[in-house]
């Protein structure tokens, strides 16, 4: 059945979908997964600001969703994780149909503390209004220490004419991460929630000139800025040609310790 989504909130319109003049929407879920030690979901709840209809739909079909079981010390285990969605709107009858276009976990390991990381930010970029996200992979413990970090990508918001001041800026902020990630603390892995004492995992951190002002947020492989070519050795060497797509602020990509899905759901409609 059609689902009339393309002026909810959370919806965003995309031109035309086939040239036919049916315009093509596509929304982000972000939501909390419990899945227990048979690979079941126990219990999903979405996070995401969503019309009510949208959210059933949603939660309907992931509640049928079966994974691997999760091992932990040779055992399977319930693990939480937080599970991303990109969905598109398929124009039928009038409405839509939500097709899967991306799955992506992430784990609940919040940065806690990163001492001199307002420091990163140089002086003369925040006087001229210029901020940057950077994307950083890290490697932690179980109690939340940095074991290996590294700079994946970085651009500023917004850049400018000036290429060499760019690279000077760039330069600056990615230098003043590096450093205050070597002092970062992460919250400490829960056993009882499932999780690896040690994972590894991509988040972005921005910084803004001034309060309220809108960063490009989305991560696409169209990005230019790219600090580095590959990825360290304990991040696996390489990423996939998508992995960092659509990460947005506030979440993280596991690169591993995620659950697999032993349902195929990626192309599906809802």
């Amino acid at each position: 059945m059609g689902r009339r989504c393309a002026d909810a909130p959370g919806v965003r319109r995309i031109g035309d979908a086939a040239g036919d003049g049916a315009q093509r929407v596509e929304l982000d879920v972000d939501g909390a997964l419990t899945i227990n030690a048979r690979g079941d979901v126990e219990k999903y709840e979405v996070t995401s600001v969503l019309p009510a209809d949208i959210k059933r739909v949603v939660t309907s079909a992931v509640d049928q969703w079966r994974f691997e079981p999760v091992v932990r010390d040779g055992k399977p285990v319930q693990a939480k994780v937080q599970m991303f969605l990109f969905l598109t709107g398929v124009p039928e009858q009038g409405g839509y149909r939500l097709r899967v276009e991306r799955v992506q976990f992430g784990f609940a390991r919040r940065l806690v503390k990163a001492p001199g990381v307002v420091d990163a930010y140089p002086r003369s970029a925040l006087r001229s209004g210029v901020g940057a996200e950077i994307l950083v992979a890290v490697r932690i413990d179980a109690d939340g220490n940095v074991l290996d970090s590294a700079l994946l990508r970085s651009r500023l918001v917004p850049a400018k004419r000036d290429e060499r001041l760019n690279l000077q800026w760039r330069t600056e902020f990615e230098q003043g991460v590096a450093k205050a990630l070597r002092n970062a603390k992460f919250d400490p892995a829960d056993p009882a929630r499932g999780d690896a004492p040690v994972v590894s995992m991509v988040f972005p951190l921005q910084f803004r000139p001034q309060s309220g002002r809108r960063h490009a947020l989305l991560w696409t492989q169209a990005d230019a800025a790219v600090t580095g070519t590959g990825a360290p050795a304990w991040l696996g060497g390489e990423l996939k040609e998508d992995a960092l797509d659509r990460l947005q602020e506030g979440q993280n990509f596991a690169v591993d310790g995620a659950p697999k899905l032993a349902t195929q759901v990626v192309g599906t409609t809802l």
